[in-house]
Parts: C-alpha cells; structure tokens; sequence
C-alpha cells in the first residue's frame, strides 16, 4: 500500500499532537518521503494578481498572524547564523539596509542544510506562534519585517522576497517536525504572497502545507488548504490539486454517506492533475490513475474484470457485478 495511503489509515501520536513529532532530519524526510523537485524562486515569484478572492479566503479570514515582541536577544550580543557569516544587531533607519541584511541571513541559514541543526545553537519562542524556532531564523524574520517600510514602487516585490523566505523557513522545520512553527509560517508566506499579488507564491506555500497537514492526519484542515491553493492557480500546482482530489474521494466513497457525483468530481480533479513533484507522489498518482480508469472500463463492459493487475482485484470486479446482477436475473 502507498504511502499516501497508509498516511490516510495510520497517524502517529506525535503528529496528532502536533508539538509531540518526533524530531527528523531533512535527509530522513527525504529517505522516507521522497525529495521534492522545487521550482524556481524566480518561478514563485512571479507576479499574477490574486483578485478578490484574498476576501473571501478559506483559511485566512478572520486568522490572520499577528506578530507578538521580536525574539529576546542579549544586550550587545550578534547572532550566529548557520554559515560563516554574522548577522549583526543594530537599529539602521535605513530599511533596505535592514531587508537586505535579513535575506541573506535567511538565505544562509536555509542553504547550510542540516549545519543550521542543532539543539546546541540558541533557539528562542516562536514569534509567530506557540512553537520554537532557531534564534538565526528569527532574526532573519525580524529583519525581513523591513520590506513593510519599502517605498511603494519597490514593495510589492519586497514583500513577495520576504514571502519565500518564510516559506523556505516553512519547509525547513516541516521536514524537521516542527509543525507548530511551520504551519504558521506557511500560512504567513500565503498571506504576504496574496499581499503582493503573487497567487503563484500563495498557492505554492498553500499547497505545501496541505501536503504537510495531510501527513499530519489533519484531513479537514488540509481539505479547506488544498482547496484554497487550486482555487489560487489552478494551472501550475498540481500537488494541491492532486491531494485535495484524493481527500475528495475518500469522503465520496464513505460507507455511511457515499456520493457517485462527488466520487466522479474528485476523480476528475485527479486525472485533471500533472506530473507531481516528487517521485514517490507521482508514482501513486500513476497508480491510482490506473485505478479510476479500470474501475470506469469495467464499470461499462465487465468483461474487462479479466484485465485486472492482479487476481484480487479481479475478483472483487466479477464479484461485483454478480452483486448488481442478481436482482435483475430475479425479475
């Protein structure tokens, strides 16, 4: 059984509890979970006005991330990012002084891998939220804060740099288990994405969290995301079209509360969906491609039962149809 799958039966404890996930390495994730092929800054960052769907916003309305006092640093001390480098604390009015500062600071940390991880290195309260981050990542984020001050000509792409770089420190604590932390700054990155007109970049970073919730066991909340990201841009991201048709689907063939209608709509946002980005994903894409279309053949000729991948599925198929034909022989 897929991985996906297994995700849907199976939730551990710690990702129930969200703060309880036990701690992984990136290069554990990818062992376990496939790496993802990213797509280009510069893709995430182009512009496409979001519209006015940023009011009526599933996930955002009414949530949106407040930030609370800057993260407590020691009087005097500069903060040691991952990498060679220092970020230095100081209060510069010159606000491009400042973002700049706090892009490259991001950039470094990120980019050192798992250099950057350690319990050893200062962590402090999340900023954001209930979790904890690594002080580097904070200071970076503060810093980044900056681009509130650009001049208008030059903002809106401020805002959208900073975006990705909350996205990219999303992704680095989801693939550690840091999901408090991470969610919120998911979240952020789709809301400073949409402030910018970046619909790419938000639905991206949307997308990503519902990838994550999914593996989280938080199926409603990853529903009311994924739905959000397609909705976004409905051209170039097909994981959110992809899970959020999958999630579709397993509510459309409930026991108690089955649908045709909602069963074929969900399929279709599946086979509507491309080429995953990752290869595990793809694979199970693939496979459940194969799936829709043989229960759909068969469904109109049973003959085709015969052309199952195995024998249990063929049975299941004749089973079936004798099922559905036993009354009809009776009358």
């Amino acid at each position: 059984m897929s991985a996906l799958i297994l995700f849907f039966l199976t939730c551990p404890i710690g990702a129930v509890f969200g703060l309880l996930v036990p701690v992984a390495t990136s290069r554990t994730w990818e062992a376990q979970n496939g790496q993802f092929h990213e797509p280009n800054d510069q893709d995430l960052l182009r512009a496409y006005f979001v519209g006015e769907f940023d009011a009526i916003s599933l996930v955002s309305v009414g949530t949106e991330l407040k930030r609370t006092s800057a993260p407590a640093h020691s009087s005097g001390n500069r903060v040691r990012p991952a990498g060679n480098t220092l970020v230095p604390e100081f209060h510069s009015g010159d606000w491009e002084e400042r973002f700049v500062v706090g892009e490259t600071a991001s950039a470094n940390f990120v980019d050192s891998g798992e250099q950057a991880y350690s319990w050893r290195e200062a962590w402090v309260q999340d900023p954001l939220g209930a979790g904890a981050v690594p002080l580097e990542m904070a200071r970076a984020e503060e810093l980044l804060t900056a681009a509130e001050a650009a001049p208008e000509a030059v903002w809106k792409e401020k805002m959208a740099v900073r975006s990705l770089r909350m996205y990219h420190h999303a992704r680095w604590l989801a693939e550690r288990g840091h999901t408090v932390s991470a969610e919120v700054r998911f979240r952020e990155a789709a809301n400073l994405a949409k402030r910018s007109r970046r619909s790419i970049l938000a639905s991206h970073s949307l997308g990503r969290l519902g990838y994550f919730l999914v593996q989280w066991c938080r199926h409603e909340e990853a529903k009311l995301v994924l739905a959000e990201a397609d909705h976004l841009n409905t051209k170039s991201n097909p994981l959110a079209k992809y899970l959020h048709g999958v999630i579709l689907r397993k509510e459309a063939v409930n026991f108690k509360d089955s649908d045709p209608e909602k069963l074929r709509a969900a399929e279709e946002k599946i086979l509507a969906a491309q080429t995953q980005p990752s290869d595990e994903l793809e694979a199970e894409r693939v496979q459940l491609v194969e799936d829709i279309q043989f229960w759909r053949s068969v469904g109109e000729d049973p003959w085709k039962c015969i052309h199952a991948r195995d024998v249990a599925r063929a049975i299941i198929c004749i089973s079936a149809h004798l099922v559905f034909a036993f009354p009809k022989m009776l009358l």
